[in-house]
């Protein structure tokens, strides 16, 4: 089912025109608003009506005078913050540990190092030569 905004427009041809007004492709903007480009496509041709998240990225990327968009296209209702809490908190986890294994291995750099220095070799004259 195809969503129609007030005045009988398809919000996929609002979508369509906003893109355009920006010289954006549909791979772009999916980019920008954190989907993959068959979903930006599905935004404007297929009928599937963003979640609440993207059509407040969409808003804001797309950036259209006041009025533009739907009441309901722009209210965030249905945003769930808890989702995003939990989701914003499962990236800072898995940036630490990202952190955490760069950290391992420049220490293990540091003590390769220091192992060539009391040996005597310059450290910068080891390992494979340059290309």
């Amino acid at each position: 089912m195809l969503h129609v905004a007030e005045g009988g427009t398809h919000l996929g041809t609002l979508i369509r025109r906003a893109r355009s007004s920006r010289g954006l492709t549909q791979e772009e903007l999916a980019d920008l608003v954190g989907v993959d480009r068959v979903t930006a496509n599905r935004w404007e041709n297929k009928g599937q009506i963003p979640d609440g998240l993207h059509r407040f990225a969409l808003v804001r990327v797309l950036d259209q005078p006041d009025g533009y968009w739907p009441d309901w296209f722009v209210d965030g209702e249905d945003i769930d913050t808890t989702a995003l809490v939990i989701e914003a908190s499962e990236g800072v986890r898995a940036l630490l540990g990202h952190y955490a294994e760069l950290q391992a291995r420049v220490e293990a750099i540091e003590q390769q190092v220091q192992e060539l220095r009391s040996s005597g070799t310059d450290p910068r004259q080891s390992g494979p030569d340059p290309p």
